[in-house]
């Protein structure tokens, strides 16, 4: 084997050999972490897209309720006046279901009275015998249940003579 002098153009070389491999190594991380901060504000804006979806379906369904709700107080409301008003209701009306899938501002209700009151919250009139027409002092229950787009609502009134609980 033969030695071999150095020279400064070698050194040059071998100086020129390092930084180039400094310099390869750097733009490696630079393109690492590039491609992590890409992957990162992908991931934010799958969230934010996902984010915005579920807010979407949870607005229509509060508004779908809104509508709902409106529609079954609007009717239970005209109901209400129909048992003040009219002197005969109860002899024109058996208890039981009044109106059935009736449309009203983009949905439909269904329209109950009922002989007595709910005495225990259920939901069922307990304290009834079961004709509207047998005493006017006693207490009618309307229900009211509305369905719009699939959601529905019910509300109920109590009417007795002269007032509404």
């Amino acid at each position: 084997m033969r030695e071999r002098d150095y020279t400064i153009e070698d050194s040059a070389h071998v100086r020129r050999t390092w930084a180039s491999r400094n310099c390869v190594r750097q733009r490696g991380v630079a393109m690492l972490l590039v491609l992590i901060a890409v992957a990162i504000a992908t991931i934010l804006s799958m969230s934010f897209l996902s984010s915005q979806a579920t807010s979407l379906g949870v607005a229509q369904n509060v508004q779908g309720h809104a509508q709902a709700r409106s529609v079954a107080e609007s009717a239970l409301v005209v109901a209400i006046n129909y048992v003040q008003t009219d002197d005969d209701w109860r002899t024109d009306k058996a208890e039981g279901q009044w109106v059935s899938s009736a449309s009203f501002n983009g949905g439909t209700f269904d329209l109950y009275a009922y002989d007595g009151l709910d005495t225990d919250g259920d939901g069922v009139v307990d304290d009834t015998d079961g004709d509207l027409s047998d005493d006017a002092s006693d207490p009618v229950t309307i229900k009211v249940v509305a369905d719009v787009d699939g959601v529905s609502h019910t509300v109920f009134a109590v009417v007795t003579a002269g007032e509404t609980v």
